[in-house]
């Protein structure tokens, strides 16, 4: 199981605060009185696992052409399917396993055909 760090999200608005005391959601804060770089919660951990259908691609050959030509067309799809209970964008996150609120990869589709002469 591998745990990301996600934003706050929609969750911050219940965070703990002068005027919030009962709270179980960390308080929100931008700067640490210990100095340290990142004060960070185990509340926001959440499970980052997932299934990825990353890459499919059907094609057929025509074998039986005239004049010794060939024709092979394909479809083709990338990132198709994610299968995840993580609240972020994209369970897929980067650096050090902090999700930045970065956009999704892309999905893509393509078809194509190569003639041989």
């Amino acid at each position: 199981m591998q745990n990301k760090v996600t934003t706050a999200g929609t969750r911050s608005p219940d965070a703990w605060s002068p005027t919030n005391t009962g709270s179980d959601i960390p308080k929100i804060s931008a700067s640490d009185r210990n100095k340290n770089f990142q004060t960070t919660s185990d509340w926001y951990l959440e499970s980052g696992n997932y299934l990825r259908l990353k890459n499919v691609l059907i094609g057929y050959t025509f074998k039986k052409m005239p004049r010794n030509t060939g024709l092979r067309v394909y479809v083709s799809g990338d990132n198709l399917l994610t299968f995840t209970k993580y609240s972020g964008m994209d369970p897929e996150v980067g650096g050090m396993g902090m999700d930045g609120g970065q956009f999704p990869i892309s999905r893509v589709y393509s078809v194509g055909a190569k003639l041989n002469f």
